[in-house]
């Protein structure tokens, strides 16, 4: 099972401008971006996508998000989605 560690340094921003269509299925998307690659896990749930990850759809509200290296580490992040916006996720590891 692989382990769950929160360091090194990370950014986590959430853009201004708001998609009128995302918003009106109370969605957001995320940006995930980390050095090195990770394979990327929205609630614990695979998403079947590795980093760079553009445009990830996902409802509005709270959600962990996993990063797992390759050396089978397990990053969390929470985040807080807001409808018809971005949130960006930068890390490295």
């Amino acid at each position: 099972e692989p382990t769950v560690e929160d360091t090194g340094s990370s950014e986590t921003l959430v853009t201004e401008h708001i998609d009128e269509a995302l918003a009106a299925m109370n969605e957001g998307e995320l940006l995930i971006s980390t050095v090195p690659w990770s394979h990327v896990f929205v609630d614990q749930k695979d998403t079947g996508r590795d980093t760079p990850v553009r445009a990830l759809r996902v409802p509005a509200g709270p959600h962990r998000i996993g990063l797992r290296t390759d050396d089978e580490v397990l990053h969390e992040v929470d985040v807080v989605v807001e409808a018809g916006k971005v949130v960006r996720i930068i890390k490295r590891f």
